[in-house]
């Protein structure tokens, strides 16, 4: 059976508005081993292309992706550490935060999956700088946040990690994230997942994930 063609449904954009994939996670989300391990073993693989002559951009891009990857299989599959975002009232301050920043202008949203421990975003950057917008909208929700948790201290772990997105790579990152609650076994359909947002002009992804 033949993959979609999402292609025809999605927007078109040049290189100064391509999009940011950005996963962002909650504080002490993961062991600090599991994190080491992760970034050891990035690292060894970076170097061993090194060596061997066949890194490039292209490469280094691939690495990144590779790294992404697993760094969310281990979210999803971590046991310990805070899952304050599967908490309904939790995740509806932090997804009404992201949709605040599309209503001021400094974003456009095209895709997210807010996970028990982890969001995944993918937008558009509309005003300002990417390290500002994050700083916002994290800032804003872990206040919110804390405040219904009664809680102090950090909620979101400092670092995001971001992946400048290419048209050809776009419905790709799309199916990536809304399929993650399916993938972790949260949902048979990511539609049934309310920590899931797909832009109202984009379609063509209602069968993911369907049994």
């Amino acid at each position: 059976m033949n993959e979609p063609d999402y292609r025809r449904h999605l927007p078109h954009f040049t290189p100064n508005d391509a999009p940011y994939y950005i996963t962002a996670r909650l504080t002490d989300s993961l062991p600090a081993t599991v994190l080491e391990k992760l970034q050891s073993d990035h690292r060894d693989l970076l170097r061993r292309k090194q060596r061997s002559g066949s890194v490039d951009s292209e490469e280094i891009r691939r690495l990144q992706k590779r790294y992404l990857v697993e760094l969310d299989r281990a979210l999803d599959q971590c046991v310990s550490g805070p899952k304050w975002l599967a908490l309904p009232p939790v995740m509806d301050i932090v997804r009404n935060h992201l949709m605040r920043g599309e209503e001021e202008g400094i974003v456009t949203l095209w895709c997210f999956t807010i996970m028990p421990n982890h969001v995944h975003l993918l937008f558009r950057l509309d005003k300002g700088v990417l390290r500002d917008a994050m700083q916002l909208v994290k800032g804003r929700s872990a206040y919110d946040c804390n405040k219904l948790l009664a809680r102090h201290g950090a909620f979101w772990q400092h670092e995001s990690y971001d992946h400048v997105v290419r048209e050809s790579e776009f419905a790709r990152i799309v199916r990536y994230i809304l399929l993650n609650p399916v993938k972790a076994g949260l949902v048979k359909r990511w539609q049934d997942w309310p920590g899931c947002y797909l832009h109202p002009s984009i379609y063509g992804f209602e069968d993911l994930g369907a049994s």
